[in-house]
């Protein structure tokens, strides 16, 4: 009876530290692949201009596509953000972080954001009015910040499944290199109501501080 108990006991414990446990913490290995939809174009991994026949037969734009999968050994930044559109504090995190993946082309830096709509978008591959619906509004956002160094996706929450990203925030923010977590960060929707917020800045922060790891810049 006492090891019965006993083992009831530690399943309880088990179970509410698993629970307490939520996202991607630093060391962390990337859970695996999925495949989202592209709304915008991704990031080809060469530095060099493409040809623009070239550019347009590797596009994955409006196509299932996964960026894990792509992104392979690269440094990487995964957004995954909840009815953040029009969020001045999302915004200016994207365009910042545009900003670093273009400044750092050869450094191979990407970017990709995951959109949820909980409420709406509960399955992207048969809810074809709604996946264009939250498509046009990506592709607006893409337009409006002028994003060509962060690709936009659409997925369901069930697609994360596996990340076990905390859904009561409004923003999970992992980086990430050779597929190990070097950073990750929760923030919740007020800490994004307002443009260069702390909790955005320390994103940012995380990308620089992986780039000048790995390419040191030379002293003067």
């Amino acid at each position: 009876m006492r090891q019965c108990t006993g083992m009831i006991l530690l399943t309880i414990a088990s179970v509410a530290l698993s629970q307490e446990k939520r996202g991607l913490a630093v060391g962390d290995n990337v859970p695996g692949s999925f495949h989202p939809f592209n709304v915008t174009f991704r990031v080809d991994p060469s530095p060099e201009p493409m040809v623009p026949s070239a550019r347009e037969s590797r596009s994955t734009k409006h196509k299932y596509h996964c960026l894990i999968t792509e992104y392979d050994m690269d440094p990487v930044v995964m957004l995954v953000a909840r009815n953040l559109d029009e969020s001045a504090g999302f915004r200016d995190l994207l365009t910042k972080l545009n900003t670093l993946v273009d400044n750092n082309q050869r450094g191979r830096l990407r970017a990709f954001v995951v959109a949820l709509y909980p409420e709406e978008l509960t399955d992207v591959v048969t809810q074809d009015e709604k996946r264009n619906e939250y498509a046009a509004r990506l592709d607006k956002l893409a337009a409006d910040l002028k994003l060509t160094g962060v690709v936009l996706t659409l997925a369901a929450p069930k697609d994360l499944a596996r990340f076990n990203f905390d859904e009561t925030v409004a923003l999970n923010a992992i980086v990430y290199q050779k597929l190990k977590v070097t950073a990750s960060r929760s923030i919740g929707r007020d800490a994004l109501d307002q443009a260069n917020g702390p909790d955005a800045q320390a994103v940012l922060a995380s990308v620089t501080e992986l780039m000048d790891k790995l390419y040191p810049k030379p002293k003067k």
